[in-house]
């Protein structure tokens, strides 16, 4: 999936990102360490999604 970082949260060891996929907003949690590089908003992204780890809620 393609798609471009919206918004990008810090939450001590984890970032999470909200991804725009075409009408869609993911959010998407990576692990957060010092001094590792982090997706910049505005940024076009590839997701590689695992169906086993995916979570949906809806409203």
């Amino acid at each position: 999936l393609s798609g471009r970082v919206e918004h990008r949260e810090f939450l001590g060891s984890r970032i999470r990102y909200s991804v725009i996929v075409g009408e869609q907003i993911l959010l998407v949690d990576d692990t957060h360490e010092a001094n590792c590089n982090t997706i910049e908003v505005g940024e076009n992204v590839s997701l590689q999604l695992e169906s086993d780890l995916v979570r949906i809620l809806h409203n």
